[in-house]
């Protein structure tokens, strides 16, 4: 015979609810993979703001020397078209 208890425990799954267990392994991993997204956005900040940093720089120190603004220009028309497309139309 199987026969339902009429308090199940509270740890276990039924057909009606979830159990505590399943509870805390779905909020473990919601919070592994929260974590994983901000790493990896960390990261990619991280680089871009070290980039800004190193052409900053490089701006400061060769700001005359035509070669460094023949190679930058075009990256840095890149890189803002983006953000100011209506500056960056041709025509």
């Amino acid at each position: 015979m199987n026969r339902r208890s009429p308090h199940p425990s509270p740890w276990r799954d039924t057909p009606d609810r979830h159990g505590r267990v399943s509870r805390i392994l779905h909020w473990l991993t919601a919070g592994q993979v929260t974590l994983l997204f901000a790493v990896t956005l960390a990261w990619l900040l991280l680089i871009l703001i070290v980039g800004h940093v190193l052409l900053a720089l490089a701006h400061r120190l060769w700001r005359e020397d035509a070669v460094f603004s023949r190679l930058t220009g075009p990256l840095e028309h890149r890189g803002h078209a983006p953000a100011h497309p209506d500056a960056h139309r041709a025509g």
